[in-house]
């Protein structure tokens, strides 16, 4: 569709001098992929331990931090009931991942309220990190992630098109973005962990409230 079209036109415009650091990026971006998903399996474990205590905890992640998330959710459903009835809300933002129905159902199996797919599809960075490491057309971080299941009311989709133009302002406008979504109540300190500390590529932000 649209999307698509639009993310292979933008494979035409990229700058000169992105494409040419393209294998310097793709290492930097490989690495913050496997530390996300490391991180992920060990935040689900310390989540089925309820260390916590009992209460629901809202995932919130942008860039490679919804990539931990997501993967997290995984987790959590592979774990069966130890993985259920912990996760209330997840809000995944500009996710380097597929947009793959079956696997967002998964994860949306294991939110009790909600699991937000935040795309923009003006997010060309995105579309070249993703698609130059995982050859993948369909990213969720810039287009629509459909259900397989109509009835499934969990699954969410919004489009900040119009107020994420690149990459990099997922982190400088965060609090307008959980504003959009209907996240902005409630919610205060938040902690942002950038996994990517020894990089020049601000890829892997993430925030757990």
């Amino acid at each position: 569709g649209t999307a698509v079209l639009g993310v292979a036109f933008l494979s035409l415009t990229w700058p000169r001098t992105l494409v040419s650091a393209a294998g310097w990026i793709d290492s930097t971006w490989s690495v913050a992929e496997i530390r996300a998903d490391k991180a992920a399996k060990e935040l689900a474990q310390v989540l089925a331990s309820k260390v916590h205590g009992n209460r629901p905890v809202t995932l919130i992640g942008f860039g490679i931090g919804a990539r931990l998330v997501f993967k997290c959710l995984l987790h959590l459903s592979a774990m069966g009931a130890a993985g259920a009835g912990i996760v209330e809300t997840a809000v995944c933002m500009g996710t380097p991942l597929p947009a793959s129905p079956a696997e967002w159902d998964r994860a949306a199996s294991v939110c009790g309220h909600r699991l937000v797919n935040v795309y923009s599809e003006s997010d060309w960075v995105l579309a070249f990190l993703y698609r130059s490491s995982s050859f993948s057309r369909y990213v969720a971080g810039i287009q629509k992630v459909r259900s397989q299941h109509p009835e499934n009311t969990v699954l969410e989709n919004v489009n900040v098109t119009s107020l994420v133009k690149n990459h990099w302002e997922y982190r400088d406008k965060l609090h307008a973005l959980l504003q959009v979504v209907g996240l902005s109540e409630g919610i205060s300190n938040l902690r942002i962990e950038n996994m990517s500390s020894d990089s020049e590529i601000p890829i892997a932000d993430g925030v757990l409230v």
